[in-house]
């Protein structure tokens, strides 16, 4: 990385955050790549992850799947759900406040850290949902659930509200992301696969990549900025309009996570690599050497 760019990043007091399924998970404080090992030196099935100052949550998505924090310097497990084993996907965190969901449609629920205890949100009411995406911003949430009959639903005002970014119809929602109130979400299908933002109360479809449908794999929005991913390329929307992005070139990859702050983008590959752009320029990292990984969760915060 170039002294310069890494001074001029540094001066953000920026952090970042990827996990890596099927191995590790990783953190990016003070110029450096750390491995946290919230498990000990162990692989875990890592998913979701997500972090926010100096505070983590990471959570593991197979049949021994846990919830795990780092709220004071230390990592614990933590049990939103009691001491059992969850396919826990969507992890959120911002000033303390954590919104996680579970994919399972047999025992799919969502949970929230309000900085004190853990609750059970029911969007829905009480039933199960193979809840996939979530995000957290300010106490405002927004949940996806990841099936054929699936809806996308928010919490702005203390209660929790179904959203039709498409109409009254059922969705795969894919990712999804809150900033300040301002929304996006995204529906996986060469069908009917969408980018949805509502930046001011309505709902636009944003034809990220034109007017087609496609197997979208994230989202991210920050004060307006947005940035999208799907099987073959990312795109962002940081001056008006929707551009491609080649973070390793004019070729085809399977983008998974991706997070955007200010002007720093950040997005991981399933089964490649780590990329971020700052100052208008991409560069690879590196967390775990020169080896592909999955990179199916990345995060950004100062």
């Amino acid at each position: 990385m170039d002294a310069n760019i890494r001074k001029r990043i540094f001066g953000k007091s920026l952090r970042m955050m990827a996990s890596a399924h099927l191995t590790r998970l990783w953190s990016y404080l003070d110029g450096v790549w750390t491995e946290e090992q919230p498990t000990g030196n162990v692989d875990r099935r890592w998913f979701g992850c997500s972090i926010d100052g100096d505070q983590m949550v990471a959570v593991v998505n197979n049949v021994y799947g846990r919830v795990w924090c780092k709220l004071d310097g230390t990592w614990a497990e933590h049990q939103p759900a009691g001491n059992v084993n969850k396919y826990w996907m969507g992890a959120s965190i911002h000033k303390g406040r954590i919104l996680l969901s579970v994919e399972r449609a047999a025992d799919g629920r969502l949970y929230s850290y309000d900085g004190s205890s853990w609750s059970e949100e029911q969007p829905v009411g009480d039933v199960s949902r193979n809840w996939r995406p979530v995000a957290i911003n300010n106490g405002q949430m927004i949940a996806g659930v990841n099936a054929t009959t699936g809806r996308l639903y928010s919490k702005l005002n203390g209660s929790w509200v179904e959203e039709q970014p498409a109409g009254n119809v059922d969705r795969v929602w894919w990712s999804a992301d809150i900033n300040n109130g301002q929304m996006i979400a995204t529906s996986r299908s060469l069908t009917n696969g969408r980018v949805y933002s509502n930046l001011s109360g309505t709902w636009v479809d944003e034809q990220a990549a034109g007017d087609v449908n496609s197997n979208w794999g994230c989202c991210s929005i920050n004060n307006g900025q947005m940035m999208a991913g799907n099987t073959t390329r990312l795109y962002s929307k940081l001056n008006g309009s929707w551009v491609e992005e080649q973070p390793a070139g004019n070729v085809n990859k399977d983008w998974a996570g991706c997070a955007i702050y200010d002007d720093i983008l950040l997005a991981g590959v399933w089964n490649g690599r780590l990329y971020y752009k700052y100052d208008g320029v991409w560069e690879e990292m590196q967390p775990s050497g020169d080896t592909n990984r999955y990179w199916p969760s990345v995060s950004i915060s100062k």
